[in-house]
This record gives structure tokens, C-alpha cells and sequence, in this order.
């Protein structure tokens, strides 16, 4: 089993840390499976993910969401 200790990472220093982190993230973004999107459309959710992470308290809960997207199906549903 791979732990912090067998790695030595439990040594390094809080900097060393960080700059691990945002290495192994990069390495994670960088080698994620290809998901068919576009690079646009990529860009176009982070842009809407960093959006969002600005103003949390902006938008609709994905609740009250599905409840709207439920209320429309069911009324296009009706003759």
C-alpha cells in the first residue's frame, strides 16, 4: 500500500507540499481521459465552474432545477 511515509512525503516542507499538489493537478488535468469535448465547450464550463465558484449564492439549486425541468415535461406531456 502506497502511504505518505513510504513516498517520503510526510518529510517535506509545507511549500514543498503546495508546489506537489498543484503538480500532481496539472499532471491529473493533463492525462484525464479525453471526454469528446471541444476545446471551446471546455472552456465555456470552467468559465461557468469559476463563475459559479465566484458567487455561490447566485443561480438556482439544482433541486428547484429538476422540479422546474419535471413541472415542463409533464406539462408538455399533456394533450
Amino acid at each position: 500500500m502506497v502511504t505518505l511515509q513510504s513516498l517520503g512525503i510526510d518529510r517535506l516542507s509545507h511549500d514543498e507540499l503546495i508546489a506537489l499538489s498543484e503538480a500532481l493537478e496539472q499532471h491529473i488535468l493533463d492525462t484525464r481521459p479525453d471526454t469528446g469535448l471541444s476545446p471551446e465547450h471546455l472552456a465555456d464550463l470552467q468559465r461557468r465552474l469559476d463563475e459559479d465558484d465566484a458567487n455561490p449564492d447566485e443561480g438556482t439549486p439544482i433541486e428547484d432545477a429538476m422540479r422546474m425541468m419535471e413541472v415542463l415535461v409533464e406539462s408538455r406531456m399533456k394533450p
